[in-house]
C-alpha cells in the first residue's frame, strides 16, 4: 500500500541482497524503521530531531532514505538477520502511546503498529509540512473489508 501512495518509494522484493545490491541500496543516508527488540544493537538508536534539519537553514537532513521491511516479525528478524548491514544502520524506533487499528491481527510488542501505520507515523515526523494521513485510507478500507467478511 505504501508504495502505491508513495511516489518516491522503491519496493524491493527479496529476503537476502546480494553486497552490491545492499552497496547499491545504500549509497544514500540511510535509516531502518524497526523497534528496539533487544537483539539489535542498543546504540544506534537515533532520537527523530538527528533526522531531520531545521528548516529555515541550509543544513541537509542526515537521513535522506528510510528502509521498511514489510513482514511478519519472524520474517522480519530473518531479513535482518541475512542482511547484517541493515543491522549497522540508525533506526527510526516510534514510541509512545501508539495503538494499531489493525485488530484483525495482534502483537506482542507493547506499541505494536503495522508496517503502513508506522510508516506514516515515521513520515509525518520526518517530513511534518506533508500530511501522510490520506495513505491510511486503503488500510481502512481493508480493515473495514475483513470485520464484515469476519462477521459473516
Amino acid at each position: 500500500m505504501a508504495h502505491l501512495c508513495l511516489s518516491n518509494s522503491e519496493m524491493i522484493i527479496a529476503e537476502k541482497l546480494s553486497g552490491s545490491e545492499l552497496d547499491t541500496l545504500l549509497d544514500t543516508p540511510s535509516a531502518l524503521l524497526y523497534p528496539s527488540l533487544g537483539w539489535l544493537p542498543d546504540n544506534i538508536d537515533l532520537d527523530i530531531d538527528s533526522f531531520i534539519s531545521d528548516s529555515d537553514s541550509n543544513q541537509q537532513p542526515v537521513i535522506t532514505q528510510l528502509i521498511v521491511i514489510d513482514a511478519t516479525w519472524k520474517k522480519s528478524k530473518k531479513i535482518l538477520h541475512l542482511n547484517p548491514q541493515l543491522q549497522t544502520l540508525p533506526r527510526v524506533n516510534l514510541s509512545g502511546g501508539l495503538k494499531s487499528n489493525y485488530t484483525i491481527r495482534k502483537t506482542s510488542i507493547s506499541n505494536g503498529l503495522s508496517t503502513i501505520e508506522s510508516i506514516v507515523q515515521a513520515m509525518q515526523l520526518l517530513e511534518q509540512k506533508t500530511d501522510f494521513q490520506r495513505l491510511l485510507k486503503p488500510f481502512e478500507r481493508m480493515i473495514a473489508l475483513q470485520k464484515l467478511s469476519y462477521l459473516n
